[in-house]
């Protein structure tokens, strides 16, 4: 058995902080699945359960984004899996004055039983977006 945090490519979108464009968040969840008859996780015969309670936790996903210290600046992760980006830059804090930009590592564990079931997701916190295309 095994959880999937979805999307599985998370993004969001600094913004706000009197600029032009708002914040875009993203919002994850927990999805629990069995494993099916191979008993193989991530295979064809997996069956979905459903989505479930989580605790949620944000880190840096890799090593660039724990030298710029990402996770401290890019925004924040609530209880209820929704990750709020930071305000739009550039931020005096950060180095050469960046912005809030960052790569993090979004996970959820769901209790099952005992025992504590983890699942990850990568999460690119981006600039604002400028064009607005067309809807036809």
């Amino acid at each position: 058995d095994h959880v999937r945090v979805v999307p599985e490519n998370g993004l969001a979108r600094i913004g706000g902080e009197g600029g032009t464009r708002p914040k875009m968040p993203a919002q994850f969840e927990a999805v629990a699945y069995a494993n099916g008859p191979d008993g193989k996780a991530g295979t064809g015969d997996d069956v979905r359960i459903g989505v479930m309670p989580a605790r949620w936790q944000a880190e840096n996903l890799n090593d660039a984004a724990k030298t710029t210290k990402d996770l401290s600046f890019a925004g924040r992760l609530d209880d209820n899996g929704l990750f709020v980006p930071a305000g739009a830059g550039p931020n005096p804090a950060r180095k050469f004055g960046a912005n809030n930009t960052g790569q993090l590592k979004i996970t959820a564990a769901v209790k099952d039983g005992d025992r504590w079931v983890r699942g990850h997701a990568p999460l690119l916190v981006t600039v604002q977006i400028w064009v607005d295309p067309p809807i036809y």
